[in-house]
């Protein structure tokens, strides 16, 4: 088994609707919102920056395409931001998947 580092996952029928970036980044932001402490209105949330996610988990694209597909999956309802920051000048996004909207639209898919 080959193996160089970290493994990068995506669910199949993620990767068939929205492309293999975008499911990647759905993998990636529930993974970390699993782990994370944070919570708000009764919801797990991870605080990261763009940059943070692309050094850490996406060196394989360039950070303005990186954020493209971010801003993407936000406009699409399928990421939900919000700012919890302590500070009002720290715009440091927090994220969370819509884990309804994703179902919906996995399960309104027409698979072959």
């Amino acid at each position: 088994m080959i193996n160089y580092g970290h493994r990068i996952e995506a669910d199949e029928k993620i990767v068939n609707k929205l492309g293999m970036t975008e499911a990647i980044i759905i993998q990636l932001v529930d993974e970390e919102t699993t782990k994370s402490t944070n919570t708000h209105d009764g919801k797990k949330w991870v605080c990261k920056s763009l940059k943070d996610w692309h050094s850490q988990n996406f060196k394989f694209i360039s950070l303005n395409t990186m954020i493209n597909k971010f801003n993407s999956l936000e406009k699409m309802g399928l990421l939900i931001t919000g700012n919890f920051n302590k500070t009002k000048y720290d715009k440091t996004k927090w994220y969370r998947v819509d884990y309804e909207k994703l179902d919906e639209l996995i399960k309104g898919s027409k698979e072959a």
